[in-house]
């Protein structure tokens, strides 16, 4: 079964009619994702909403149209869709890593009412819990090899000219991939500019494209969760960049993956060049976005809209990513 699905709303909003449903259609007894098509909405619908936020599963309203009076209902949904692919795919989403997608969701349920910092500190948690989930372990059995490769000297570029500080990710052998070194030398710079209030920033990738995401050779190699908790607290290029946002002029081209959209994300202006192209793969891998995109992805696209595409995984082009806020203008 690939989720529960009810078209009863009063399920939702009575005690009597919640018997059970946590049981049917929550992420430890049933398949973690309840879809709701409902009949009549003449039900008290403040309750249902209470319900929803909290409910143990990923929840889905197939709907297209709904009365004014149930407008806090709808927005307690974690997705919004009558569209039957796009059913299907969250459904394919939850099938392989239910305990990755419901941790995604209860996230962005509460990350629109936090402060950048917070919700990094909340999405690290969770992260450094996933990192024992079974999905997450059959995922690194199969994760890339270490590649010998001539680094450059230096993993960040920066330079300064008429004001503007250029911070340009250096890896491009690797697509700007980011490792413990990139890491690093991105926060050292995001630092020293953090200092410098007068001058405006502007971060690029050097190469083919701007970023394909956290160095995937390297996940695992923490010594434990805690341990790597504590470290993205010490040096998280999201901390450092939601700390100078306000300044921060991001540049996207070719392809921008996990880390990659999630970083360019806090940035005050985001450009993206023809072809540039923007996806989130963590949910399938067991995990959720770990560079602070569960709230700055949802600070520019709207929750809904960014569970649909941090679950999915799904690749969308400049133009849609313009359309949904996640860039602000097209080179």
């Amino acid at each position: 079964m690939t989720s529960v699905r009810i078209n009863d709303l009063s399920r939702l909003a009575t005690a009597a009619g919640r018997l059970g449903l946590v049981e049917e259609s929550g992420v430890l007894g049933g398949p973690g994702l309840l879809v709701v098509e409902p009949l009549s909405w003449d039900i008290d619908l403040e309750a249902a909403a209470a319900y929803v936020r909290d409910i143990p599963a990923v929840t889905l309203l197939a709907a297209a149209a709904w009365p004014d009076k149930a407008q806090a209902l709808v927005d307690a949904f974690d997705l919004v869709t009558l569209d039957r692919a796009e059913i299907g795919a969250v459904e394919r989403a939850v099938g392989l890593a239910p305990l990755g997608a419901y941790a995604l969701v209860t996230l962005t349920r509460r990350s629109a009412g936090m402060s950048a910092a917070d919700g990094i500190w909340a999405e690290s948690a969770v992260f450094s819990a996933l990192m024992g989930s079974r999905r997450y372990q059959e995922w690194l059995a199969t994760k890339p090899a270490s590649k010998e490769r001539t680094e450059p000297a230096e993993a960040v570029l920066v330079e300064e000219a008429e004001g503007v500080l250029r911070l340009t990710l250096n890896r491009p052998a690797a697509r700007n991939a980011v490792d413990l070194r990139l890491r690093d030398c991105l926060v050292a710079a995001l630092e020293t500019a953090e200092l410098r209030p007068e001058v405006g920033i502007e971060l690029r990738g050097a190469g083919v494209c701007f970023s394909a995401g956290g160095d995937l050779t390297e996940f695992g190699d923490a010594d434990d969760p805690a341990t790597a908790h504590a470290v993205r607290g010490t040096r998280h290029p999201a901390l450092a960049l939601a700390r100078v946002a306000d300044r921060v002029t991001a540049y996207a081209h070719g392809p921008s993956v996990g880390a990659g959209v999630e970083l360019l994300a806090f940035a005050r202006h985001v450009v993206a060049a023809p072809g540039a192209t923007f996806r989130l793969p963590e949910v399938a891998m067991g995990l959720v976005p770990g560079a602070g995109g569960t709230w700055s992805v949802v600070q520019r696209m709207g929750r809904q809209r960014a569970n649909w595409f941090m679950l999915t995984g799904a690749t969308i082009d400049a133009d849609t990513a313009h359309a949904w806020g996640l860039v602000d203008a097209l080179a």
